[in-house]
């Protein structure tokens, strides 16, 4: 099945999508061999309960470090899952390009992240 990753930004005030997509948590991925699960639960943000099901968004909140690390780490998991087909098909996204490129359009912003 998979849950669909939710990116938005939080800046002034005013919340924005900056990425809706891709499946990764939910499917056959063994949580617990995942680095970018693995990361949330270091940083505090996940304690190893989760569950990925309709209904469950596990939103987060992450400064824009944060989230870059996120998601150099939700690209590895993702090229490590059978379903895919091309490496690095996640961090080449236009959306996700522009999170990790324009750090002075982001860096003063925090982000919600969740999954739907």
């Amino acid at each position: 099945m998979g849950y669909r990753l939710d990116i938005n930004e939080i800046k002034n005030d005013k919340i924005e999508n900056r990425f809706y997509g891709t499946k990764l948590y939910g499917y056959d991925l063994e949580l617990d061999n995942s680095l970018s699960y693995n990361f949330l639960k270091v940083i505090h943000k996940f304690n190893g309960e989760e569950i990925f099901d309709y209904c469950c968004y596990n939103k987060v909140i992450l400064n824009y470090e944060e989230l870059k690390l996120f998601l150099l780490l939700y690209n590895i998991d993702y090229n490590n899952g059978e379903w895919c087909k091309e490496k690095d098909t996640f961090i080449n996204l236009e959306e996700i390009k522009d999170i990790l490129v324009n750090v002075g359009k982001y860096e003063d912003s925090d982000f919600i992240v969740g999954w739907c």
